[in-house]
C-alpha cells in the first residue's frame, strides 16, 4: 500500500542546479574535532551581506579525519556521511539561509575541511590516502 505523499510533504525551497548570476564562489571552513563533537554552521550573515547567495554543493576533504563525519541540513534533514580518508563533491539540499550541522566523534588531530560552493557539482568521492 503506497504512503500518501501529502502526509510527508514539507515545503523546503532549494536552489540546486541553478548557475548563480554572481558567478562561482565558495566559502572554506576548517572544523577541528579535537575537542568538539559537533558544529552548527549558519551562513545567514554571509548570505544577507551578499558574500554568497546559496550553497548547492559541499566539497569535503576528510583526509585528516579519524572517524566518519555526518552533515545534516537543518530544514531538509538530508544527511551526508563521509568516511575518513576520503574527499569528494556532495550535492546538498539547503534552503536559504543556509544552515546545517556537522557531527563526528571528538578525537585529537581529527580535522575536516569543507568548501561550500554556490554552483552545482555532480556527486563523486574518492580515497585520498
Amino acid at each position: 500500500m503506497p504512503i500518501p505523499l501529502d502526509a510527508q510533504y514539507v515545503d523546503v525551497p532549494i536552489f540546486n542546479q541553478l548557475v548563480p548570476g554572481e558567478g562561482p564562489k565558495c566559502i572554506r571552513a576548517v572544523l577541528d574535532f579535537s575537542a568538539e563533537d559537533g558544529f552548527a554552521l549558519d551562513l545567514t550573515n554571509e548570505q544577507e551581506s551578499g558574500i554568497i547567495k546559496a550553497i548547492q554543493t559541499l566539497y569535503i576533504d576528510a583526509t585528516d579525519l579519524l572517524n566518519p563525519v555526518t552533515f545534516r541540513a537543518d530544514r531538509s534533514q538530508q544527511r551526508i556521511t563521509v568516511l575518513p580518508g576520503t574527499q569528494g563533491y556532495y550535492p546538498f539540499l539547503l534552503s536559504n539561509p543556509p544552515q546545517f550541522s556537522v557531527e563526528s566523534q571528538a578525537e585529537l588531530n581529527s580535522i575536516v575541511i569543507i568548501h561550500m560552493l554556490n554552483v552545482p557539482m555532480p556527486a563523486q568521492s574518492w580515497a585520498s590516502v
